[in-house]
């Protein structure tokens, strides 16, 4: 991983509404 795929993980986050640890 790296930022660029940290900071997508991020946004899906947000965008989907869901916590960024414990899903994947």
């Amino acid at each position: 991983g790296g930022q660029i795929a940290n900071s997508c993980w991020e946004l899906y986050c947000l965008e989907h509404g869901i916590q960024p640890d414990g899903y994947l």
